[in-house]
């Protein structure tokens, strides 16, 4: 249709849309990085207003996946492991209202978000909910710690064009060194909404985060920290039961 996108990778902030971007353009793949507003999505419902030849990567581009979808566009849902970009979202105080786009965003189209204080819980629930509004109206899931050229070959192909692969794709940086990045626990979230993600992690098939904190990971031979990825714990009727068990038995 005229005003579809070619493509759009949809995702919450803080979750690699910019650097995707990049790689994609740079692979002969022209996408540009929230070109496309929250205002500018809004005002397009029955228009034919033409959104250009190029492909979008943006967290604005959520609340629309399924009217562009209908229109032709391939839906990309990119993910990161969800506590590697809680931590970033607290961390670079996003949503706490100074953020006007994203602040615009949640209170449209996520106000549950709003019911939560700034900090962990509120970027937790923003997480789960902003993602839901992506789910059923993809066509491809990007996991970011897994990002390959293959990735780049499978967008190509439904979009008819052939891919110039230039960019280096040997490892994806997913935390920048220069901003503060606290470390997401269990109790900061509370046991419900720390289930929850934990429930979404394992529905997009990502771990619960990258990286292990440096002071809790091994080491290899050369001495330098191993990536560990971290899974949720989820423990069955069964194994508590067989734990309480045990304990009455010692005592």
């Amino acid at each position: 249709m005229a005003n579809s996108l070619p493509w759009v990778i949809a995702a919450t902030p803080r979750s690699g849309t910019t650097h995707v971007a990049s790689l994609l353009t740079a692979s002969g793949l022209d996408t540009t990085h929230e070109r496309i507003t929250f205002h500018t999505y809004e005002g397009l419902a029955g228009t034919g207003t033409h959104l250009g030849a190029q492909g979008e990567s943006s967290h604005a581009a959520a609340p629309f996946v399924h009217r562009l979808r209908s229109q032709g566009t391939i839906v990309v849902h990119l993910l990161r492991p969800p506590l590697d970009t809680i931590a970033s979202l607290w961390g670079r105080k996003m949503l706490d209202g100074r953020e006007s786009a994203i602040w615009h965003g949640i209170k449209n189209y996520t106000p549950r978000v709003l019911l939560e204080p700034d900090g962990p819980r509120r970027c937790a629930l923003y997480w789960l909910e902003w993602n839901q509004l992506i789910e059923g109206a993809t066509d491809l899931v990007w996991r970011l710690n897994e990002f390959s050229e293959r990735h780049v070959r499978s967008l190509a192909s439904l979009v008819n064009v052939y891919p110039s692969i230039t960019a280096p794709f040997e490892s994806i940086p997913v935390v920048n060194p220069g901003v503060f990045r606290p470390e997401i626990t269990k109790n900061m979230l509370g046991h419900f909404l720390y289930k929850e993600v934990c429930s979404a992690a394992n529905r997009y098939a990502i771990p619960l985060r990258l990286e292990e904190p440096m002071d809790r990971r091994s080491k290899d031979n050369s001495g330098k920290p191993q990536v560990i990825p971290v899974r949720p714990a989820v423990e069955s009727d069964t194994t508590r039961a067989k734990a309480k068990a045990g304990r009455k038995g010692k005592n």
